[in-house]
């Protein structure tokens, strides 16, 4: 059995809940989501919400810091344009390609078979 760690929330990740986190934040926020996980690759589910949105999306990868005790991570950030991808932070975060024939995540349909790895 996965630990809490590793364990896929999906219905955090459905369509619906997107629209539900930006219909929450200022309208100058972005929305960031931890998608470290050694098992599934969840930028397709992020790009089709952002892409339905019509919200620009990005990946930040993070080193992490062994003096610090930080660990690797991934994360994907969904702003409300792409002026915010524009700050010196975000230099290196890369856009994100589609998944051809992915079916968006909704409240009634997600399949964690298309997004192992």
């Amino acid at each position: 059995m996965p630990s809490p760690a590793t364990r896929c929330r999906y219905n955090l990740l459905t369509r619906q809940a997107f629209e539900l986190y930006f219909r929450h934040l200022k309208p100058d926020g972005v929305l960031a989501i931890h998608i470290t996980n050694r098992y599934l690759d969840l930028r397709p589910v992020i790009k089709t919400a952002a892409d339905f949105l019509k919200r620009p999306v990005r990946i930040v990868d993070d080193a992490g810091d062994s003096d610090q005790g930080t660990f690797r991570s991934r994360w994907a950030v969904i702003a409300q344009d792409d002026t915010f991808f524009c700050h010196d932070g975000f230099a290196d975060a890369k856009l994100l390609a589609d998944k051809p024939g992915f079916k968006p995540w909704q409240d009634d349909y997600s399949s964690l078979f298309a997004v192992l790895q």
